[in-house]
């Protein structure tokens, strides 16, 4: 069921029989602020926690069976700065983190076999895809490790701290509105011997 945001309720106690987070269960829910999410919820589902912009902290319980985070779960949800991936976590949708631009670090627990984070910044277990760059990171100058293939869509979408970055390599491809709106970007590097064959549209827009 989807939220009353008018209830202008700062907490909502999920209970420990819910196994689903509906779509749009908690849209615009502006003053929501805090969440705990119970150990046997599987699944959150699309723009679940979207422009719940007061939503400061997201907790996971211990041996949490969470799989599936939904498109665009948390977009707009500007008052996140942290979050933490639990291990069971399979699927992450496209533009879960959009938009959240205050958000300065994710992590992911170590044992998941599907995600990773490096020094906060999310990408694929592998490392060949950099999934999202959280926008509100502060560093000025960014170098993208040598592992990865694929800068994904949207991956650094108004990071506005950055005004330099490093692409190594080995990068092949930039997805759709990869840097768009990353507005203090005045350098971007190529390392020697690039392998770039894609640059996707809008990539480098505002």
């Amino acid at each position: 069921n989807s939220y009353d945001s008018s209830k202008k309720l700062s907490a909502v106690v999920i209970g420990t029989n819910v196994t689903t987070i509906e779509n749009y269960a908690f849209y615009f829910a502006s003053s929501l602020t805090f969440i705990n999410i119970p150990a046997g919820v599987t699944s959150i589902g699309l723009r679940a926690f979207s422009y719940a912009t007061s939503l400061a902290s997201v907790t996971f319980e211990q041996n949490s069976l969470l799989t599936n985070i939904g498109i665009s779960a948390f977009n707009g949800a500007t008052g996140l700065t942290s979050i933490s991936i639990p291990a069971s976590v399979e699927s992450i949708g496209l533009g879960a983190f959009y938009n959240a631009f205050n958000l300065t670090y994710i992590t992911v627990t170590q044992s998941n076999t599907h995600y990773k984070d490096i020094s906060g910044v999310l990408f694929d277990s592998s490392g060949a895809t950099l999934i999202q760059y959280p926008a509100g990171n502060t560093i000025t100058t960014y170098t993208i490790p040598s592992s990865v293939k694929s800068i994904g869509q949207d991956a650094f979408f108004k990071a506005t701290s950055l005004t330099s970055i490093i692409i190594p390599a080995s990068v092949s491809s930039i997805g759709e509105n990869a840097f768009q709106q990353s507005i203090n970007l005045t350098k971007v590097t190529f390392e020697a011997g690039s392998q770039l064959k894609s640059i996707g549209q809008n990539a480098f827009y505002g």
